[in-house]
């Protein structure tokens, strides 16, 4: 796997693990989110780091951490890029912070996940 498909992967890894719907249980046969939705995303964090792929790979916390701050910047959650001092991640906070959605994760009729 490359390294943009490494980052997305990442994001949509902390995605799921910090904002996955306490109650969520699939429909008990599918778990997880849509290949919609799932493609959505991997599209929103590769475009990020194609756009900032420089300062993604100079990351002083690793390529896996990068993507996982990616979703927690970006969805408030109070963690990520700003934690850091570094002239990259400083560049990524403010790339990031212009991208601000508001995170959910919501399961819809079939039981899958979908990016609200």
């Amino acid at each position: 796997m490359d390294n943009a498909n490494l980052f997305a992967a990442a994001f949509i890894e902390a995605a799921l693990w910090a904002d996955t719907p306490e109650d969520y249980e699939g429909d008990g046969l599918r778990i997880g989110l849509a290949s919609s939705e799932a493609e959505r995303m991997r599209a929103f964090a590769t475009q990020f780091f194609h756009d900032n792929t420089d300062d993604v790979l100079a990351y002083p916390e690793g390529l896996t951490q990068a993507g996982h701050d990616l979703w927690f910047t970006t969805a408030g959650h109070g963690v990520g890029y700003w934690e850091h001092k570094d002239a990259a991640s400083i560049r990524l906070d403010a790339a990031a912070s212009k991208l601000r959605h508001d995170g959910t994760l919501y399961e819809g009729d079939d039981g899958l996940l979908y990016w609200g």
